[in-house]
């Protein structure tokens, strides 16, 4: 299966989200058939995190491009836990990935939006 061409020119929602290992900055890029790219990056890059952080986002535009059901990579993101979770206003976070996949549930409307999240368009 080859994915999808990434169109020229597209929308996005960045999405600030702390986390237990700092604040995490996602953008989603969309257009009319779905999510087209997803990046997820630190602050600082060049960090041995920054590169985990790189490596999710190339693999979630590319099955997001191959068509891949979001319920799917939801699932394979959602809860996984690294050594320090963090609370958001009552909400636990578990991990950079568990973070990505609940702006992804906001992005797609499968979940209520965690507050606060600076949400730029």
């Amino acid at each position: 299966m080859k994915p999808r061409r990434r169109p020229r020119v597209v929308p996005g929602l960045t999405v600030e989200m702390k986390t237990g290992c700092g604040t995490i900055t996602v953008t989603i890029n969309y257009d009319e058939q779905g999510i087209v790219d997803v990046f997820a990056r630190f602050g600082k890059t060049g960090s041995c995190g920054a590169s985990q952080l790189e490596a999710i986002s190339r693999l979630l535009s590319l099955a997001f491009r191959c068509g891949i059901d979001s319920d799917e990579i939801l699932k394979s993101l959602k809860g996984i836990r690294c050594c320090s979770p963090f609370f958001n206003n009552g909400t636990q976070i578990l991990s950079c990935a568990d973070a990505i996949a609940r702006v992804l549930e906001h992005f797609l409307g499968t979940e209520k939006p965690i507050a606060p999240m600076e949400v730029r368009t």
